[in-house]
C-alpha cells in the first residue's frame, strides 16, 4: 500500500508558463455550394399500389363482406383502390368455410357427443364399484387412527353389498 506521511511532503511551487505571441491565422475562404435544382414535379414517379397498400389490402380481398378490391388507380398524386360490390350469391359462396374446416368441426362434434353419451353410464358404473371400496379403506384408516366409526345396520350393509354385487355383474357383462 501507499504510505502517506504528510510531514515528509515537500511542497513545490508551480512555474509560470511564458507568454508567446502566435502568428495571425488567415481566414479560409469558404467555397460556395453549387445550386441544386429540384427535379420537375412531372418527373416524380408514384408507385401504385404502394407496398403498404399491397400488403394490407391485396387485389381480390373482400372488404366489409360485400366489396371486393379489383385494382388500384393513380388519381393525381394519390393511389386509390377500386372496389366493386359483390352479388348476394358471391357473398354467400365467399363466406362458406372450406371443406377441411367443415370436416374437422363435424368430427370434433361427433366425438364430443359420442363420448358424452358413453361416459355417463360408464362413470356411474365405475362409481358404484369404486365407492364401496373407498368406504372400506376410509373405515380401516379411521380405525387405525383410533376414531370410532358408526356401525351400520344389517339392512344398510345388505343394501351396500347388493349395489356392489350388481355393479360388478354389470361390469363383467353377466347382466
Amino acid at each position: 500500500p501507499i504510505q502517506y506521511e504528510p510531514e515528509r511532503l515537500i511542497p513545490t511551487n508551480t512555474v509560470p508558463v511564458p507568454k508567446t505571441e502566435s502568428p495571425e491565422k488567415p481566414t479560409p475562404q469558404i467555397p460556395k455550394a453549387p445550386e441544386i435544382k429540384p427535379p420537375p414535379v412531372d418527373a416524380v414517379k408514384v408507385n401504385c399500389p404502394t407496398r403498404e397498400q399491397e400488403l394490407k389490402n391485396p387485389i381480390g380481398k373482400i372488404l366489409q363482406g360485400n366489396k371486393k378490391i379489383t385494382g388500384y388507380e393513380l388519381v393525381g398524386k394519390e393511389c386509390l383502390m377500386v372496389t366493386e360490390k359483390l352479388s348476394i350469391p358471391d357473398q354467400i359462396i365467399s363466406n362458406i368455410p372450406n371443406f377441411g374446416t367443415v370436416t374437422t368441426t363435424a368430427s370434433i362434434a361427433v366425438v364430443a357427443a359420442t363420448s358424452a353419451l358413453v361416459a355417463k353410464p360408464l362413470a356411474d358404473l365405475l362409481l358404484q364399484v369404486i365407492k364401496p371400496t373407498v368406504k372400506k379403506i376410509v373405515k380401516k384408516i379411521s380405525t387405525i387412527r383410533g376414531k370410532k366409526t358408526s356401525t351400520l345396520s344389517a339392512r344398510d350393509r345388505r343394501d351396500q353389498q347388493r349395489l356392489y354385487s350388481h355393479a360388478l355383474r354389470k361390469l363383467k357383462g353377466k347382466e
